[in-house]
């Protein structure tokens, strides 16, 4: 059933809610035949004002005045993710208890609003789907400045897998511009990378990880020797311009 192009499906929204202290967005997407679900949660107290009203000459003018910076925001990104078999097990029970062969449909009407993620869940828990989830670690590897040369990776871990992505800008560059590079690695080498990593270390985090072993100016170049060694498997590109 997930092998049909139908269910190649392009990121929808199941929802986008937004007040002045959280704004929550939910997206799915289906791709080669496995199901993904993307919640992201960024939240915190909203700046308040004071309103002063005064005159001049004849005119009301009003002064706007801080009460004091809030903290800052904090965002959360959480994730749900089923393979192919899982994928093709939930949509079944879906068709079969909502005669709807759809999947928009399917899943606008069973997983959108709110407490779309807690359906998700609930649903995969009754019917014995498996799934896996957890949340979006963002970390910085290094942010390198100097007059003729700024250069700055990150690494993100979602869905289990690892992505970094480097931007380099100025005349020190292979080009003397811009330069974007970014690799990927999948579940399985992102597993192996990690399980390498804490051989030696009783560290499990795995920001720190990446941190200890892979930040500064120069990490992504530790981090291609590393996976080079360790027959690490990642795809890698690039951008160049002017």
């Amino acid at each position: 059933m997930t092998d049909n192009p139908m269910y190649q499906m392009s990121e929808i929204t199941l929802c986008d809610y937004e007040t002045d202290s959280l704004h929550l967005t939910i997206r799915a997407r289906i791709r080669n035949g496995r199901f993904s679900i993307l919640k992201r949660e960024y939240s915190g107290i909203p700046e308040k004002f004071e309103y002063k009203r005064k005159y001049k000459n004849g005119e009301v003018i009003i002064e706007e005045r801080s009460l004091g910076k809030p903290p800052p925001w904090i965002e959360i990104e959480y994730w749900y993710y089923l393979d192919k078999d899982n994928t093709e097990l939930l949509f079944m029970f879906l068709i079969e208890d909502y005669g709807e062969n759809d999947p928009k449909k399917i899943l606008h009407e069973k997983f959108s609003g709110l407490d779309g993620c807690e359906k998700l869940t609930e649903y995969c828990n009754a019917k014995n789907i498996a799934y896996s989830h957890g949340t979006v670690d963002e970390v910085e590897l290094y942010d390198h400045k100097t007059p003729s040369l700024w250069a700055d990776a990150s690494a993100r871990i979602a869905f289990g897998c690892l992505s970094i992505f480097e931007h380099d800008f100025g005349d020190d560059t292979p080009c003397g511009g811009e330069v974007e590079s970014w690799y990927n690695f999948d579940k399985d080498n992102t597993e192996l990378l990690f399980m390498l990593l804490t051989e030696n270390t009783e560290e499990r985090d795995r920001k720190k990880l990446l941190l200890d072993n892979f930040s500064g100016f120069g990490g992504t170049w530790k981090l291609r020797e590393y996976c080079k060694t360790n027959g690490i498997a990642y795809k890698s590109g690039f951008w160049y311009g002017r």
